[in-house]
């Protein structure tokens, strides 16, 4: 029995010098065999993938690591690795949702048969002819002025003149001074409004649709018809089709009006040409510099005076106030005696033009005066 049994040393003795038995051998074989094959598997996989990025450097110029946004992005679509790195540790690369969507679109797009926005779209840029095209884009300032639009009073019977709205109305609906005087300077390279400087003692402007005031130009060429010879009122069918579109400022000189007017096949312009438009009242002299000129709209006089004593009696109504203030509701049953443009025209300017504001109380709101 004894020289059948071993002690504990000497079984340790016999594991080492005999490999721990057939058991242990062949499980020692399988986990060897194993491990080659994932390093064979491994290394296909590294050689493949550092092919592909290869053939796509070759093809369409992608960086050879592989980081293009367009590589990732397509791969990710595909379902192929995208971060080798982390995959190599066990990490699970992430999608770029960024990418993947601006693919989706550029393939929605595509398919369509719509073409990619080109630089300048949204606010114009060059169309295929080469002219300048303006994109038409929705624009608070305009939504502005069609609302006042429609909201001016009807006192084409005590005068006759197209809607005209103030800037200053403006200011008080859109209340970012600087995106109005931005998409004006827009909407006038659009030709869809004009803008005038009122001859007042203060720094006044006024809008009006371009519809509108070749509407009253013709009207105005129709007046002048009846009293003058037809090779002077020619001279309204050249300001419409240069000097309009050709110069979009509120005031010209009298070189670039002259320039503008002479065209190719027309007659030499004659001082009585540009004193016809004088007389219709489309120009005015300006008082600071007597050869140039403001642009002006017939038959404006009227309202330009209302405009003035009107803000002027609605001021005096608030300072009159113990604390310079009154209700909206209450100011608005007050009738102007000095203006035909009716208290809400005035209010709007008067709130626009920062000489009032609006407070917010129980019974509503509360017009109020401006400190000086």
């Amino acid at each position: 029995m004894k020289g059948l049994s071993a002690g504990p040393g000497q079984r340790g003795k016999r594991a080492t010098a005999g490999g721990g038995g057939p058991d242990f051998n062949k499980f020692l074989k399988l986990t060897q065999e194993h491990q080659a094959r994932e390093r064979s598997s491994s290394g296909t996989q590294q050689e493949a993938r550092g092919t592909s990025l290869h053939d796509l450097h070759e093809q369409g110029g992608v960086p050879f690591d592989g980081t293009s946004s367009s590589n990732i992005g397509s791969a990710r679509q595909s379902g192929g690795a995208t971060q080798p790195e982390k995959q190599g540790r066990g990490f699970e690369a992430t999608p770029d949702v960024s990418s993947t969507h601006s693919q989706n679109d550029a393939a929605a797009c595509c398919d369509a048969g719509a073409s990619a926005p080109q630089p300048g779209a949204m606010l114009g840029g060059h169309g295929e002819d080469g002219s300048t095209e303006l994109q038409e884009q929705p624009s608070d300032v305009l939504a502005a002025i069609q609302l006042l639009h429609s909201q001016f009073p009807k006192v084409r019977k005590k005068v006759d003149v197209l809607p005209v709205i103030l800037r200053t109305q403006v200011y008080s609906i859109v209340k970012n001074r600087t995106d109005v005087d931005r998409e004006a300077e827009v909407l006038k390279h659009r030709r869809r409004i004009r803008l005038f400087k009122l001859v007042t003692s203060g720094d006044d402007y006024a809008i009006m649709l371009w519809d509108d005031y070749t509407a009253q130009v013709r009207q105005a060429q129709a007046q002048a018809a009846s009293k003058s010879p037809p090779e002077h009122v020619v001279v309204f069918d050249w300001f419409l089709e240069s000097v309009l579109p050709g110069h979009v400022e509120v005031g010209i000189s009298h070189a670039l009006l002259w320039r503008l007017l002479s065209g190719p096949g027309r007659p030499p312009v004659r001082e009585y040409h540009v004193s016809l438009l004088l007389q219709a009242g489309l120009l005015v002299r300006q008082l600071a510099d007597s050869t140039a000129f403001w642009f002006a709209i017939p038959n404006v006089g009227l309202l330009v005076k209302s405009v003035v004593q009107g803000r002027k009696e609605l001021i005096g109504y608030l300072s009159r106030r113990k604390y310079r203030e009154m209700l909206h509701t209450e100011l608005s049953r007050k009738n102007l005696r000095y203006s035909i443009l009716g208290m809400r025209f005035h209010l709007r300017d008067l709130l626009g033009s920062g000489k009032a504001f609006t407070v917010s109380t129980t019974v509503g709101p509360l017009i109020r005066l401006a400190r000086d």
